[in-house]
């Protein structure tokens, strides 16, 4: 497999506005995607020549699903640049691009277990006062309790 074809061979096939609107809905705004291309990440877009708008192809679209993919789970800007940098190497590319990926899958599973224990505390704190007013002394002592022991 292929990386990315330079732009020159790309499609000129744009995107359709039903393809656009469903590939909006991942929520990158349009000033990400104007800061993804000053950095590199993305390629220069054509821009429409009457209204000066950037213009995706449909072949535009897997990479910056990709790219909104990898946002949403907080990956650094410098993990995707290295992480789309192996593109062009394919299969060759494909230990490294691996480990790129599991590497960030075990931090986002780390941040996941400490946001775990932030709602577990909430969870009782919330009980907790629930048992107050609720005239539940006995309930409320037993959760004051269990608060000193959740590990955040």
């Amino acid at each position: 497999m292929r990386g990315h074809p330079a732009p020159r061979q790309r499609a000129a096939a744009l995107c359709t506005p039903a393809r656009w609107e469903n590939w909006k809905a991942l929520g990158l705004p349009e000033s990400t995607l104007r800061y993804y291309e000053q950095i590199g990440l993305i390629q220069s877009v054509p821009r429409d020549k009457s209204s000066g708008h950037r213009r995706y192809r449909q072949d535009d679209l897997p990479l910056l699903e990709g790219l909104a993919h990898l946002r949403a789970t907080g990956m650094p800007i410098e993990q995707m640049r290295e992480y789309f940098g192996l593109v062009p190497g394919g299969y060759e590319a494909a230990p490294e691009r691996l480990r790129l990926l599991e590497m960030h899958k075990a931090a986002l599973e780390a941040e996941m277990k400490r946001q775990q224990a932030h709602l577990q505390y909430l969870e009782q704190k919330i009980a907790y006062w629930n048992a107050i007013l609720a005239g539940d002394m006995k309930e409320a002592g037993r959760l004051r309790e269990a608060l000193e022991h959740v590990a955040i």
